[in-house]
Order: C-alpha cells, then structure tokens, then sequence
C-alpha cells in the first residue's frame, strides 16, 4: 500500500453485494462435500444460487459472471 496513492487504492474497492455472493457461489460446493450438507442439508443446488445472484445483482450480475469466468 505504500507505493499506491489513496485515488487508486479507492478504484481498486469492490462492490460488497458481488464480494458476498462470490464467495457464496464459490464456498456452496466445499460445504455441499463436508459434514454440515448431511446435519444441515440444503434445498438449493448451485444453480439455483446463481439464478437467485443474478436476480438480486441486476446489471452487475455481468461482473460476477466475468469474475466467475463463466
């Protein structure tokens, strides 16, 4: 951080609403293969958690598609 000035700190700073859902999207399938799926199982699949992303992201849902790489 030392050599970068606050300007292009500030334009490095993601959306919290896209961080959230990726890490979301990305931790789903740890937690689907651990202990905690059979004691507390899930009525979602991944896909229905991406569906569910893009309808609460709207437009920005094409950032998190990008950072996805899907």
């Amino acid at each position: 951080m030392g050599e970068w000035d606050y300007e292009r700190r500030k334009s490095y700073k993601m959306d919290d609403d896209i961080f959230f859902t990726l890490s979301l999207l990305n931790l789903f399938p740890l937690y689907c293969d651990s202990d905690l799926n059979s004691l507390y199982p899930s009525e979602f699949t991944l896909d229905d958690l991406k569906a569910f992303a893009k309808d609460f992201l709207g437009e920005r849902h094409q950032y998190l598609s990008y950072l996805l790489a899907d």
